[in-house]
């Protein structure tokens, strides 16, 4: 594989099986879709600046995704910062910036961050 240069001022954990629900989507382009319908993205990693999803749903960077996140804890927006592409070339993954994120939300976030790295110390002590 090839190493990514790390592109955050802050430090990531993976999230393993965690999702957000993407409620609307405002596109580079002017539309907007605000989704009727639930439409969930796989998170990656995150840290207190962004997230790494993965989306079925083709975004371009400048789109900007309003997320419920943390089952529903917290909704907030998050700018297209770039893509990355399946072996086919298809974009799947993309790194997105929190928008406009209140201080309540930080620690929220901080705290989720928290028990990541707390989880992932337990599965390493367990496997020793």
């Amino acid at each position: 594989g090839v190493v990514l240069e790390e592109r955050r001022s802050s430090f990531k954990v993976s999230t393993p099986n965690t999702n957000a629900i993407m409620i609307r989507l405002e596109c580079s382009d002017d539309e907007v879709i605000d989704f009727e319908d639930i439409f969930t993205v796989d998170i990656i990693n995150i840290n207190l600046s962004g997230i790494l999803m993965r989306s079925t749903m083709g975004l371009k960077i400048g789109d900007i995704a309003t997320l419920s996140m943390l089952d529903g804890e917290i909704e907030l927006r998050a700018e297209i910062l770039r893509c990355q592409n399946n072996e086919r070339g298809e974009p799947t993954d993309y790194g997105c910036k929190f928008l406009d994120v209140t201080h309540m939300q930080e620690e929220r976030i901080a705290r989720y961050i928290f028990d990541c790295q707390v989880a992932e110390r337990d599965r390493k002590r367990s496997s020793m």
